[in-house]
């Protein structure tokens, strides 16, 4: 249930969400304050087994955009932009919620996932999911960045 607020903050603003999976994710959570403040809200779901869980949830938000987003799968995130562009014009915020890490790091003591999990045993997965979403190469990275610049740029053109 998303909250009810006196003071519509976000009104006229749009924002896309990166992240969530179910409605345990923190990208959920931050979903639902947003709207509740006002924001018109796209929503983003890595693949088809978790579509049938975030799909209601975007339903439940208004979302009128939903779409697949899987960073390490080429175009997909082009894909969301040029939707982005084509149906709003402009982005106002991005909630990036997304991560990855091998089963076998998120067990144990929290010690040893934090000392060595995600960095040293498992070549950096984490940051290399991160990576695709900045770069991807350098000519794809530069076109990217242009579109992510125009969509986010500030009213007075900054």
């Amino acid at each position: 249930m998303i909250p009810v607020v006196k003071a519509k903050l976000l009104e006229g603003k749009r924002g896309l969400i990166v992240g969530i999976a179910n409605e345990q994710s923190i990208a959920w959570g931050c979903a639902k304050a947003f709207r509740a403040f006002g924001a018109e809200l796209a929503v983003t779901y890595l693949n088809d087994k978790a579509k049938k869980y975030v799909e209601p949830l975007a339903r439940e938000l208004e979302a009128p955009i939903l779409m697949p987003l899987d960073v390490r799968t080429p175009g997909q995130m082009e894909a969301v932009f040029e939707r982005i562009a084509k149906d709003w014009g402009k982005l106002d915020f991005v909630v990036h919620s997304i991560a990855f890490s091998p089963k076998e790091a998120l067990q144990g003591a929290r010690r040893r996932r934090l000392a060595g999990g995600f960095s040293h045993h498992h070549g950096g997965v984490l940051l290399d999911v991160h990576s695709h979403g900045a770069s991807g190469g350098a000519a794809d990275a530069q076109r990217r960045n242009a579109l992510h610049h125009d969509l986010l740029r500030q009213p007075d053109g900054r």
